[in-house]
Parts: structure tokens; sequence; C-alpha cells
């Protein structure tokens, strides 16, 4: 039985701009598939790299304004390993195994991205993550906030912070399609 996949739905924008001037866009949605959930891509409690498949860059982390952030690597590599902890709803923690600041692992999501948190003491309460199929292919996955819409994406060009949006901007934001694979 072939698996019935959405396409990648866009929407169409009109921002106001000086004068009378409006620019049209586009934003683009993630490209997921249409079917049920497939099996865990991971074992839980098993560490992992999680390796973008567009640009073949692994999350790592970097200080900002005294925390770490959740970003890719600055150059095509796997990065720093985290491990995924199921959760009874089906969601998963994941947490980095090393840190700037001892016992700040737990990634956590807030507006300006995803930064290393201590767990349980994440400020936005969305500390915990889905794994969407892609119709990427090659076993790709997204990665959602637990309870919203927004999925994990990163700017093109220069640094990869991840942050969790809807929708993005053709050329200023790309959406993670990720593979975990074990780092052992």
């Amino acid at each position: 039985m072939k698996r019935a996949l959405l396409s990648r739905p866009t929407r169409t924008v009109a921002v106001a701009g000086a004068g009378c001037l409006a620019l049209m866009m586009t934003l683009a949605a993630p490209a997921a598939s249409a079917a049920a959930p497939a099996a865990d891509p991971v074992v839980s409690g098993k560490p992992y790299y999680l390796v973008d498949t567009k640009v073949n860059r692994g999350v790592t982390f970097e200080a900002y304004a005294n925390w770490d952030y959740v970003l890719l690597t600055n150059s095509p590599g796997k990065g720093t390993p985290v491990v995924f902890n199921k959760k009874d709803d089906g969601s998963y923690t994941i947490k980095s195994t090393s840190s700037n600041w001892g016992g700040y692992n737990t990634w956590c999501v807030s507006g300006d991205g995803v930064y290393l948190s201590k767990p349980g003491e994440c400020s936005s309460g969305i500390d915990s993550f889905d794994f969407v199929r892609s119709s990427q292919g090659g076993g790709s996955y997204t990665l959602r906030g637990h309870g919203t819409e927004n999925y994990a994406t990163y700017s093109v060009g220069g640094k990869g912070w991840l942050q969790m949006f809807n929708t993005v901007l053709p050329n200023f934001r790309e959406f993670g399609y990720f593979k975990a694979t074990p780092a052992n």
C-alpha cells in the first residue's frame, strides 16, 4: 500500500512596505508525511548524532549571553551527541552530552532560540519534542515542539541557530530535516 504524502504547502502573505508598495512573500511549511507516525527513530537513553540531511551539519551548542544555545555546526560534521528520553506522552526530551555549565543540558524552547536548561526548569514549558517523518526521504525527520505546530529551523548562511517556527521565508530560514545516527 502506498503511503500518502503531504505536499509542501505554501502561504502567500502581503507585507506592507514604505508608502503604498506591498511585497508578496511565499512562506513554506515543513514537508511531512500524512501517514501515522513511524516506529521510534531512536532508542531512549542512548546517545545519537542529530545531523541535518540538507547541509550535513550536526547539532551542537555555543555560549551566548551566559546561556548555551543549540545550533548547527559551522561546517559539515556530526556535532555533539544528544540523548533522547521518551516521555509517557510519546514525546522526547533532548539532552546534550556536554555543555558549558554543569547540569544545564536539556533542550528548552524560548522566543529567541533553543537553549540548554536544567531538567524540569524550562521557563517556556516547551522542553519536549516530537519526531515527524519527513517526505524529503532518506529517513529524515523534522523536530516539532511538543504541543505546538512549530518546527526546528535554522538560518540560511552564517550561524545555524535553531529556532522553532511553523513557517519559513525561503532563502532566509530552512526547516531542519534531521537523521539520528548512533554515537557509539
